[in-house]
């Protein structure tokens, strides 16, 4: 329902959108709420949400930070760093993953420590992000994921995010290295995909 209302683009739903984004305990139906919002969008649904930010209920001003990021709006970047600390693993799993459209410079590093420290689904989700920033200072913490963590899922993740951050001859060599000791088909593919990348952003740089 909340889809289809996004698709009818009728304004009188707004309200009851941003209800849903903001209270529904279903995090699908929530999910469906933000992207309808999206398309509802008039001007008032970012105000609400940045209103919703201070709201009293935490459950509510942390769904209003998550809904922000996909708006790319940065006054969600504080609520979700502290999300990346939360006892609640869905949430550090959504801070992990909406801080790859919303961030600042701090982000980088709390993404590698969650990359280091947290559970499996949290470090996939780091691990992704760190390559959609795309800045070159997350090579280190994806190149030690990719020699240290136990997880295949993660490692290939890391694979994945190092080819999109441009070449340093480096990150280069130490794809290479670590590709003759990996064992797990799916990261060896990953990691050969990334040096191809890798090596093609070098070629053509001038």
């Amino acid at each position: 329902m909340q889809s289809l209302l996004g698709t009818i683009r009728d304004s009188r739903a707004t309200k009851s959108v941003i209800a849903r984004v903001l209270l529904d305990d279903d995090v699908h139906v929530r999910w469906q709420a933000i992207w309808a919002s999206m398309a509802l969008n008039d001007g008032t649904v970012v105000s609400s949400l940045i209103s919703a930010l201070k709201d009293r209920n935490a459950t509510v001003a942390w769904n209003a930070a998550v809904a922000l990021s996909v708006f790319g709006r940065r006054e969600a970047v504080p609520k979700l760093h502290a999300g990346l600390k939360s006892s609640i693993l869905f949430q550090r799993w959504e801070a992990a993953n909406a801080l790859s459209s919303v961030h600042d410079r701090r982000t980088k590093s709390l993404l590698a420590r969650a990359l280091e420290q947290d559970v499996a689904d949290v470090r996939r989700e780091a691990a992704l992000s760190l390559g959609r920033i795309g800045a070159a200072a997350a090579a280190s913490p994806l190149v030690r994921a990719l020699k240290r963590d136990t997880d295949p899922e993660v490692r290939w993740r890391a694979a994945m995010s190092l080819g999109r951050l441009g070449n340093t001859s480096s990150v280069l060599a130490s794809l290479r290295k670590l590709l003759n000791k990996e064992r797990s088909e799916n990261v060896r593919k990953h990691l050969e995909q990334a040096i191809q990348d890798l090596t093609k952003s070098s070629a053509q740089q001038p």
